[in-house]
């Protein structure tokens, strides 16, 4: 995924295709395309994260790996590879906004539709919860960073409100 420090503007499933169409507001307008299998597999590294693990993007790729390297590794392998391959807390962070927000889109989308019971939304339905102990995982992870554990914060209220509409 290219450049994920963008604001995330709107998400749509592209049934046609099989792809998750994401829109960026910058200028022009891009979007990036993610599969729905890549979705799926973001969504369970995402919930596999364990207390004390990082999370980081390759850019250009939709690629989501769990740094478990000791903290003096950790420092010198994001510092080796700099920010502009994707490394950074905030590209990293604005690729989960991206995967979680195009997961709660799909769901309430088909839920307004009357379609709440589709196959894509009963999978994302099932990651969704793992997905919240994986964030809460990572906030752990940054609890010294006060702004970047009130984002994840407002990543799981998203994620718990989707839910609960989905359920009622």
């Amino acid at each position: 995924m290219s450049e994920t420090s963008n604001t995330i503007e709107s998400n749509t499933v592209d049934n046609t295709t099989d792809n998750v169409v994401t829109e960026e507001k910058e200028e022009p307008k891009k979007q990036v395309h993610i599969t729905r299998d890549e979705l799926l597999e973001n969504l369970q590294i995402i919930g596999n994260i364990k207390k004390n693990q990082k999370l980081y993007i390759i850019s250009g790729k939709t690629y989501v790996d769990i740094d478990t390297s000791y903290s003096l590794t950790r420092t010198l392998n994001y510092y080796m590879s700099g920010s502009d391959r994707g490394y950074d807390r905030e590209s990293t962070f604005n690729f989960v906004k991206a995967i979680v927000k195009t997961a709660t889109s799909h769901i309430e989308m088909m839920k307004q539709q009357g379609k709440n019971d589709d196959d894509l939304s009963k999978k994302l339905i099932g990651k969704l919860p793992q997905c919240i102990e994986g964030l809460r995982n990572l906030s752990h992870t940054y609890e010294s960073d006060e702004v970047h554990t009130a984002r994840i914060s407002n990543l799981i209220n998203k994620i718990d409100d989707c839910l609960k509409k989905y359920h009622n």
